[in-house]
């Protein structure tokens, strides 16, 4: 996820859970609603992204990273 202005951006807004501490975690929502983001799919993040990036945020099992 990338954030820009008033969105979070990533490629699909509806993989979001992830396990964390032995419960499912959705973390796009944890993060738009904490930030009070919208959401906004794009196919390639690194494509998207034509401007200094502050933080990218990923999450997933320790397996998928």
């Amino acid at each position: 996820m990338i954030d820009k202005g008033d969105y979070i951006y990533m490629n699909d807004v509806f993989d979001n859970e992830i396990q964390y501490k032995g419960r499912t975690f959705n973390v796009i929502q944890y993060e738009s609603r904490g930030g009070r983001f919208k959401l906004c799919e794009k196919d390639d993040l690194a494509e998207f992204d034509d401007y200094p990036l502050n933080k990218i945020l990923t999450a997933g099992g320790p397996e998928y990273l």
